[in-house]
């Protein structure tokens, strides 16, 4: 029997990221850091106090009233208190509290989810100039979530954040400029903004910017910087920079001298965390020797485990294992259940697979 080749790359090396779509917490920024970190330090002595001085109607005593008791310090916790007084302090016209108040609405926290009520907050608190708002704000426009779909908008929230220091703004931003999503595609002001964010230690900004230097994308090519960048987020836990690792010492890429052991490990630390694209590498390795011994079982497992998450090619892989017996003793119905999970996915291949089996699975 002709064995069907079925090995192919997965992912791109320079993979143009999206926007993320999540949302930020207006407590943690490092513009709330002395509300919050008064915040912390609050006892249950200290909340009769603040309770009086928030009913007298001080907004800044409403709002930090409000997050002890979102948070459960010094009180229980309980969301519907910490929406009235933060409620109380928004309708003020406090900035920070305007802000969380439509992040609890965008969530549904003490409140059923509104998301016409979240962008009117945010509105409030971005036109004052609360860079978590804006952010925020942002989001809602980029997924049309109580707004109209506007990316041009979301982009214009996200610059806004971005310019005040807000990491995740600074991504998106230059995600969006990467992608001439929202704005006109700028590749050199991408990667200006994916390093702001990446010296800010913004892992998956380190990893773009490790792309654009490698490529020599919106930034002059340099394979050292890029690599360097590379194995920050790598080492500190980014998946995807661990799989194009293990994509450049498997192909000896910018300068790096090929090298199927390290690609291996490399490949190995992404699939342990679960990532598809990865564990479909590793299947292979393990299936072809190659920077590990042979191993049939290892092999097919990490398939199996990229497979069961959707990933396109370990299931047609699958197919092709069970159809021929390479690792496993031959079962055409198994083999033909895996093909029809990769031609749903419109995976040419494995439609024709299916077409060829059909009707003939014993």
């Amino acid at each position: 029997m002709k064995k069907t080749v079925w090995y192919g790359r997965s992912i791109a090396l320079l993979a143009c990221c999206s926007a993320t779509l999540a949302w930020a917490d207006a407590a943690a920024w490092p513009q709330r850091a002395g509300t919050r970190a008064a915040v912390e330090v609050l006892e249950s002595g200290a909340i009769p106090a603040l309770t009086r001085k928030a009913a007298e109607g001080d907004a800044q005593a409403q709002l930090t009233l409000g997050l002890a008791f979102y948070l459960g310090k010094g009180v229980d916790q309980d969301w519907r208190q910490a929406l009235e007084w933060i409620g109380k302090a928004a309708q003020q016209n406090h900035p920070a509290a305007q802000s969380r108040l439509g992040l609890m609405y965008a969530k549904g926290e003490g409140v059923s989810k509104d998301p016409a009520q979240a962008a009117k907050w945010l509105e409030k608190g971005a036109l004052q100039g609360d860079a978590a708002a804006q952010y925020n704000l942002g989001i809602l426009y980029l997924g049309g979530v109580g707004v109209g779909k506007d990316p041009a908008a979301a982009a214009k929230w996200f610059r806004a954040a971005a310019e005040q220091g807000a990491v995740s703004a600074q991504f998106n931003l230059a995600a969006m400029l990467a992608r001439g999503q929202g704005v006109a595609a700028n590749m050199t002001e991408a990667a200006q903004w994916y390093r702001k964010a990446a010296d800010r230690g913004d892992l998956a900004a380190q990893h773009q910017l490790g792309l654009l230097y490698l490529n020599g994308k919106g930034i002059a090519q340099d394979s050292v910087e890029g690599l360097a960048w590379l194995n920050r987020a790598a080492e500190k836990g980014h998946l995807l920079a661990n799989h194009h690792l293990g994509e450049i010492y498997e192909n000896g890429k910018f300068g790096v001298k090929q090298d199927s052991q390290v690609a291996a490990q490399w490949y190995a630390r992404a699939a342990e965390k679960n990532f598809a694209p990865a564990q479909y590498m590793l299947g292979m390795f393990y299936e072809l020797g190659k920077g590990v011994d042979r191993d049939s079982s290892q092999a097919l497992a990490w398939y199996r485990k990229a497979a069961e998450k959707g990933h396109v090619l370990a299931q047609f892989a699958l197919g092709v294992i069970y159809e021929e017996g390479r690792l496993t003793p031959r079962d055409q119905i198994e083999a033909l259940g895996w093909y029809r999970k990769a031609a749903d996915k419109n995976y040419a291949p494995a439609k024709n697979k299916v077409e060829s089996m059909a009707g003939t699975a014993q």
